[in-house]
């Protein structure tokens, strides 16, 4: 029973203990911030970690902190009304706007001058006065004058005429090419006075002469007087001779004249008197003929033929023979010895050297050959040499071979007969082959000599052959896959470019190249390639307008005249100098006007497999005075076509006033961030782009340029694509002035 009490007990201290504790227990109050996660914006509330006195934390919301403003007063100008506005310090916010006072033409500020010269080389007229700096409205005080340009007249051009040549005085505009006029100077003509010390007296060819020479430019002339004298005739008679029959002449007997002419022949030639005459002989030798000529009697001449009797006089000696036949030929000539002998062999016929002994002074030789060379027997070496070495073991240089020789070689004996060459045509000895080369023994390497294979360099090992006791290097074989073996070493193939440090060249984007950083493979130190990362596409053109109708690129000042809708205005006019044109006054000019265009950042859009066309007209117009105002056709321009889609087709038609047309297809595709394409043209060999592949100058931008410089002047357009894309047309944009051919 007192155990059961004592228990009860128990259990009552402890149930009190448990309520004393639970009592002191507290609440969390999380008041002190111990980190900021996010701050708090004026507008936006942050976050935050915060801890309470116990040591727990928590996240909760750190609130926004408001609009910390000071208010900005801002003053009226001719433009903008004034206001006040409230400023957020912080964060830059803007409220509260109120307008103070409006916008007046009181708060002009007429500070801006403007001094625009006129310029006749363009026909631009120029302004001067002074506008608002804020506004640009004119000073009322001051008001914008228009200038109208004109020429300044330079000093006259003066070309000198000369004795035989016209002058010319040309008045131009020193500001521009234009000429008022050109004033033609007649020639001076020459100024002629006679030199005495060339004068020549008449004569039976010519009559009196003397030399003018021109006082001005040199030049000369000679002048004859109508004073020339007669021949003074006689004739004469020369006689017959061995060869001519005799003729009769006449002759000016003045000795300052050199006149002959012959009038007739008479009788006949004597001919040649060869009876007891001498002779002059010439020696026959063993290889040539000799000859015996005779003197004639008459003329004392050696003569060859009588052209009275028609025969020729020359008696003509046979040559000796100073060749006679060996005896193993026809006998019955002399004249001849034998002075050496040699017997057949695989090498040579049998044959005999000749001299010739039937002239002391004739040294010539020949050569007489019998029968032919014997034929090769080849035979192994130890047939003929028992002691010599038959068989060869196979190296690493040489196939393993068994050696023979021939038995009809004329060399055995002499040292060589192991590898008698023979005749040139096959040699005295042979190997019989008995086995292939063997490989280097590797086994032996030099191991400080590995080097391991880098990303252009193959690893290579030294080894010595045991066979032929050299040095050999063992080169990876790089078009190999595999792992190669060579002793201790793994040889593996040539490592892919890595290791990449930025090479510090980086190059920005344009609208005719591409951005780009290079990068240096540093596997080997000798490695110079270089990879491309981050590549970029091509910046657009930036155009703006000029104040005569053309756009410039201020990127690469590319300047262009956009033809895909025609202007009803001119963007240049002035004078031609039609100075020696055919079929205009040489002294007038030529009034001409170009025609512009607009719209070069707004491209045209053509639908897939519907028609896109563009008519030019090239109608002849007049100004208010009726003149004819001639038109520069497009015939020098560019068509660009542009498509978001990886692949399409194009279809263009080109039509001439004349109604001829050439048809082109072009196939396009982007593959692998490169756009490419091929412009065919149809039933045109000579086209030069005919199935050459280009690559887009704007890679990422899939743009196709298509030139008209191969055609004539363009009447119309048509273009068909197999997806949807925009068209640009472009006329280049000469600064050279039309030639007169394009009136």
């Amino acid at each position: 029973m007192k155990k059961r009490i004592l228990v009860v007990l128990l259990v009552i201290l402890a149930l009190s203990t448990l309520m004393l504790v639970s009592c002191k227990k507290h609440t969390c109050d999380f008041s002190t911030l111990k980190e900021t996660k996010t701050e708090a914006t004026c507008t936006e509330a942050g976050t935050g970690v915060y801890e309470c006195e116990c040591g727990e934390t928590t996240e909760k919301e750190i609130p926004a902190k408001g609009h910390t403003n000071e208010t900005k007063t801002v003053e009226a100008t001719c433009k903008d009304n004034g206001y006040t506005i409230d400023v957020c310090t912080v964060c830059k916010t803007e409220s509260n706007k109120t307008v103070t006072e409006s916008a007046s033409d009181k708060y002009h500020k007429f500070d801006k001058v403007i001094d625009e010269p006129a310029d006749c080389k363009t026909n631009k007229k120029g302004k001067k006065g002074t506008v608002c700096s804020l506004c640009g409205g004119e000073n009322p005080k001051q008001p914008l004058t228009v200038i109208d340009p004109t020429h300044e007249w330079a000093d006259p051009i003066i070309v000198p005429a000369t004795c035989t040549e016209p002058g010319s005085e040309t008045v131009k505009c020193k500001n521009c090419p234009f000429i008022r006029g050109v004033n033609p100077l007649d020639p001076l003509g020459h100024d002629w006075e006679a030199d005495e010390s060339t004068r020549v007296a008449a004569n039976c060819d010519h009559g009196s002469q003397v030399t003018n020479v021109c006082g001005t430019c040199g030049a000369t002339e000679v002048v004859e007087a109508n004073d020339k004298r007669e021949h003074d005739l006689f004739e004469d008679i020369i006689p017959a001779s061995c060869d001519t029959a005799a003729i009769v002449y006449e002759e000016c007997s003045y000795d300052d004249c050199d006149y002959y002419r012959e009038i007739a022949s008479q009788g006949q030639m004597l001919g040649h008197d060869i009876a007891g005459a001498e002779y002059v002989t010439v020696p026959e030798t063993c290889t040539t003929p000799g000859s015996r000529t005779p003197i004639c009697n008459r003329c004392e001449l050696p003569v060859t033929y009588d052209p009275l009797l028609k025969q020729d006089l020359v008696e003509i000696i046979d040559p000796c023979a100073h060749f006679a036949v060996s005896s193993y030929a026809p006998a019955g000539t002399k004249g001849y010895e034998v002075t050496e002998t040699v017997e057949a062999s695989c090498h040579n016929e049998r044959y005999e050297n000749w001299k010739c002994i039937s002239d002391p002074a004739c040294n010539e030789t020949k050569t007489e050959y019998y029968g032919g060379k014997l034929e090769h027997v080849y035979v192994n070496i130890t047939d003929v040499y028992p002691d010599a070495q038959l068989s060869y073991a196979p190296t690493c240089v040489s196939i393993g071979y068994d050696l023979q020789i021939c038995i009809n070689c004329t060399l055995a004996g002499t040292g060589n007969e192991y590898q008698c060459e023979g005749d040139g045509e096959k040699p005295c000895y042979k190997h019989v082959k008995t086995a292939e080369k063997s490989d280097h023994d590797i086994t032996t390497v030099h191991l400080s000599s590995y080097k391991e294979s880098t990303c252009i360099n193959p690893a290579t090992i030294k080894y010595n052959c045991q066979y032929c006791n050299q040095d050999w290097e063992y080169t990876y074989p790089t078009e190999d896959t595999g792992a190669a073996q060579v002793g201790l070493y793994t040889f593996v193939p040539l490592k892919e470019h890595g290791g990449w440090a930025y090479a510090n060249e980086s190059i920005e984007a344009t609208c005719t190249s591409y951005g780009y950083e290079l990068y240096q493979c540093t596997i080997d130190e000798a490695c110079t390639f270089k990879s491309q990362r981050e590549q970029s596409r091509y910046a657009e053109h930036r155009f703006t307008k000029n104040e005569d109708g053309r756009f410039t690129c201020t990127t690469c000042g590319t300047t262009y005249r956009d033809i895909s809708t025609l202007m009803e205005e001119y963007i240049d006019q002035g004078f031609l100098d039609m100075d020696g044109v055919d079929g205009y006054d040489p002294n007038g000019d030529f009034w001409y006007y170009v025609i512009g265009y607009e719209n070069p950042d707004d491209p045209t859009g053509i639908t897939a497999n519907e028609k896109f066309s563009i008519t030019f007209s090239n109608e002849i117009k007049t100004d208010d005075e009726g003149n004819e105002i001639p038109q520069i056709g497009v015939d020098n321009g560019l068509i660009m076509l542009q498509t978001s889609a990886d692949s399409i087709e194009y279809s263009i038609v080109i039509t001439d006033y004349e109604g001829n047309k050439s048809e082109y297809t072009i196939v396009a595709t982007f593959d692998s961030d490169v756009y490419r394409y091929t412009i065919t043209p149809k039933d045109k060999e000579d086209y030069e782009a005919d199935n050459t592949v280009y690559q887009s100058v704007e890679p990422y931008g899939n743009i196709v340029y298509f030139d008209l410089y191969s055609e004539g002047e363009v009447a119309s357009i048509e273009i068909t694509s197999t997806e949807d894309a925009t068209v640009r047309l472009f006329a280049y944009d000469s600064k050279e002035a039309p030639k007169a051919e394009n009136n």
